[in-house]
């Protein structure tokens, strides 16, 4: 079996926009943290929602 090496945090900056692309369906709605990075899926992110990554809230949050 070959070993795979793990995707480092420089390179999920680096090209998470593609990443983005390939993980998500068409006419599906993505938050993500410009803190940490992490990707919520859904139209809206629901109130009071703290990024279970880094705890901010959702002001912090970009939709693409």
């Amino acid at each position: 079996m070959k070993e795979q090496i793990p995707m480092t945090y420089a390179y999920y900056q680096e090209h998470k926009d593609d990443l983005l692309k390939i993980t998500t369906q068409e006419n599906q709605t993505v938050w993500i943290c410009s803190v940490c990075g992490y990707v919520y899926y859904g139209e809206t992110l629901p109130n009071g929602f703290r990024c279970p990554a880094c705890g901010v809230g959702k002001d912090v949050f970009e939709r693409k």
